[in-house]
C-alpha cells in the first residue's frame, strides 16, 4: 500500500539567521563574496565574515576604501592589520576612526623614524578627547601588535 507523503522542498531561506550564519563561517572567501550578492540577508550574513579580518596595506586597499565609506561594513571588522608606508595623512585617521568594534589591531611600520611616526599621531588623534561623530575610543581592543624597525611589541 503506497503512502501519500507530501514532498517538502527546503531552501536556505527556511533556515533561522543563526544556522545560515554558521553554515556560512565554513566556507571560503570567494563564495562568501559571491554569497553576498544573492541577496539583502546573506549580504548582511556574509559581510560579517568578509570584513571580519582586514589585513593589507592602508593605502590603495580596496577593502579599506569600502571599510571607509561604509560604517556598516566596518562594524563588522574585528581585526585589523595595517602596513604603513611610513606617512600619515587624514585617510590613517579616518580608517582608525572608522573600525569601532576592532578587537585585535597589527600595525608593521618598517621604516626607520628619528620622530614620532605619523600613523602613532594619527592612531593619537583617533582616540583623543576631541571626537568626530564617527570615533574611536577602542573599548573592545583586546590585543594590540606593533612593529616598527626592530623593535616590536605586543
Amino acid at each position: 500500500m503506497a503512502r501519500n507523503v507530501p514532498s517538502v522542498i527546503l531552501c536556505m531561506d527556511d533556515l533561522p539567521e543563526e544556522l545560515v550564519a554558521n553554515i556560512t563561517s565554513y566556507l571560503p572567501y570567494s563564495a562568501l563574496a559571491l554569497l553576498s550578492r544573492t541577496g539583502k540577508r546573506y549580504k548582511r550574513i556574509a559581510n560579517a565574515y568578509l570584513y571580519y579580518t582586514t589585513d593589507e596595506t592602508l593605502y590603495g586597499g580596496g577593502s579599506m576604501k569600502s571599510i571607509v565609506a561604509n560604517a556598516e561594513l566596518a562594524s563588522n571588522v574585528r581585526e585589523f592589520r595595517a602596513t604603513f608606508a611610513g606617512r600619515g595623512d587624514s585617510e590613517t585617521v579616518v580608517v582608525l576612526q572608522t573600525v569601532v568594534n576592532v578587537k585585535r589591531m597589527r600595525i608593521c611600520d618598517y621604516y626607520n623614524h628619528l620622530e614620532t611616526p605619523p600613523w602613532l599621531d594619527s592612531f593619537n588623534i583617533a582616540v583623543s578627547e576631541t571626537k568626530a561623530p564617527l570615533s574611536n575610543s577602542f573599548y573592545h581592543l583586546a590585543h594590540l601588535s606593533i612593529s616598527c624597525g626592530r623593535v616590536s611589541l605586543a
